[in-house]
């Protein structure tokens, strides 16, 4: 009988353990691919009558799901707080008010702006229960006034609109926001309709403002 020779010995262990590595992996993939189906498996959260309790939405999500870019930009509102809902409150909260809404980037030094602003108050007067109008005072961001120029401005025209101001360029970015005025429309579900970079005055304002409120509905 001839004798298994060294190399061929070491080969053969080799093998066996190439073959026992190849089980072992196959039996954990097995184990792991059952327990994750397991019914042992965290349960979905439920309330005390046995519902299901959903998880969190987006914190820019308004109350149908509504997410809008910038929306957790904080706006600190200089009038129409009491349309709003508060003197400081969020993009996204505008949103749930569940209505169409038109920013308006104002800034108190800048001319067009004061000559759009009284027409942007007769259309607001017009229709005011049909869409939010916010006014977003950016000077500080632009070289175009500082918040005492965007109240005295204000002021000055007599505006009851809502109006705020932010603290940081984050809108001015996300709407690419170039010239001064820019106006943006938004249907309810924060779907931009339109938006014109200049000032808007008399019918081209009221037109677009009908085509938001159109695609709302």
């Amino acid at each position: 009988m001839k004798s298994e020779t060294p190399t061929s010995t070491n080969a053969s262990r080799v093998r066996t353990w190439l073959l026992a590595a190849v089980a072992l992996m196959a039996f954990a993939l097995i184990a792991a691919a059952c327990s994750s189906d397991s019914s042992d498996s965290d349960p979905m959260p439920t309330s005390d009558d046995g519902a299901q309790i959903e998880g969190p939405t987006p914190a820019d999500a308004g109350p149908a799901g509504v997410e809008v870019d910038g929306g957790d930009e904080v706006l600190f509102v200089y009038s129409g707080a009491d349309v709003l809902g508060g003197e400081e409150l969020t993009l996204a909260d505008v949103f749930k008010l569940g209505k169409p809404v038109v920013l308006n980037f104002w800034a108190g030094l800048c001319p067009p702006c004061k000559q759009e602003m009284p027409d942007f108050q007769e259309v607001y007067n017009e229709r005011k229960d049909e869409f939010v109008l916010v006014g977003v005072d950016v000077g500080r961001f632009t070289q175009l006034g500082s918040q005492s120029d965007a109240e005295e401005l204000l002021d000055e025209l007599g505006i009851t609109y809502p109006t705020a101001y932010v603290e940081s360029d984050t809108l001015l970015r996300e709407y690419n926001v170039f010239g001064m005025p820019t106006t943006v429309f938004f249907t309810a579900n924060g779907d931009v309709v339109s938006q014109k970079s200049g000032f808007l005055v008399g019918n081209e304002l009221r037109d677009r403002t009908q085509d938001m409120i159109d695609a709302s509905e």
